[in-house]
């Protein structure tokens, strides 16, 4: 993928290689190997401004700079992944952040700064539980108007059917006497 991408100038689909290479080498716990994908895709990124991969490649570098325990490192790319999910409207994204500078902020013995990025992950995660409540109730409730639609369709094609026949009845009663 990443010699077809780079011969014909593919720069995205180049940094996507680089990052499902990334992402491979995570997975085998060859963080070094990890790390090197990821700022090779970092630099195509940056220079094509796509800011939903960078987003996942934040995300991902501050994984393994946390890690690799480089925890100040790591908060640079919480930070970048905070601020361009919040700039986005990204709240899973922000959410993640949150979490990961409350964790590596513990790490460097910051405790002040820990537990405010932990009160404000907390906040967040509130927020997006209580919209993913308020999404389901709101599915459920137009599930249940959609159910109680269809029944009164049903009973007023009953009752149409029921006055077709007396009519059909009322009809063949009045031919008969003809």
């Amino acid at each position: 993928a990443m010699t077809i991408a780079d011969s014909m100038n593919n720069k995205d689909g180049l940094a996507t290689a680089y990052l499902g290479l990334s992402d491979i080498a995570i997975e085998e716990e060859k963080l070094e190997k990890g790390l090197l994908y990821a700022k090779k895709a970092e630099k195509i990124l940056i220079e094509t401004g796509n800011a939903f991969k960078l987003n996942h490649l934040y995300l991902l570098m501050g994984d393994i700079y946390f890690d690799m325990a480089n925890y100040k490192k790591s908060i640079e790319y919480y930070d970048l992944l905070l601020a361009k999910g919040k700039a986005m409207g990204m709240k899973q994204y922000q959410r993640h952040a949150l979490l990961q500078r409350a964790n590596s902020n513990e790490k460097i013995s910051n405790t002040e700064k820990a537990y405010y990025f932990l009160s404000e992950y907390l906040e967040l995660n509130d927020t997006l539980r209580n919209e993913e409540k308020t999404k389901h109730l709101a599915d459920l409730q137009t599930k249940f108007e959609t159910e109680k639609k269809e029944a009164e369709i049903e009973i007023l094609a009953g009752k149409l059917q029921v006055q077709s026949l007396k009519l059909n009845n009322s009809r063949n009663i009045m031919l008969s006497l003809i």
